[in-house]
């Protein structure tokens, strides 16, 4: 369970963030070409009766020991649309909808 994963997985550091997360909602994502992509597949960032609002996310994978930033990490994420869903959840929308992964550049 993910209790168990946590519980033998503890944090090396303070200041790092745990190594996994919990919840359902990982699907089977695909790699965005490139940071700062539009990742609205189901058309809601253009419904003017319920428009989805823009999300910047933006981050930096830190070596908890060295403090350094790691290029070429992984990093997946995945958003919930207009609808209250995640992609997964719904069979109306393209499953890459608000979802994927990136990997981190030297920035």
């Amino acid at each position: 369970t993910m209790l168990v994963d946590c519980i033998n997985h503890r944090k090396n550091a303070g200041n790092s963030t745990e190594w996994t997360v919990q919840g359902p909602f990982h699907g089977s994502h695909e790699e965005w070409p490139c940071h700062g992509a539009n990742v609205c597949c189901d058309g809601s960032d253009k419904d003017p009766d319920n428009p989805a609002v823009p999300a910047a996310i933006s981050g930096r994978v830190i070596d908890a020991e060295s403090g350094k930033q790691i290029k070429g990490a992984k990093v997946d994420f995945w958003l919930t649309a207009t609808s209250g869903k995640y992609a997964v959840q719904d069979e109306t929308v393209d499953p890459r909808n608000l979802c994927g992964f990136l990997f981190t550049d030297a920035e």
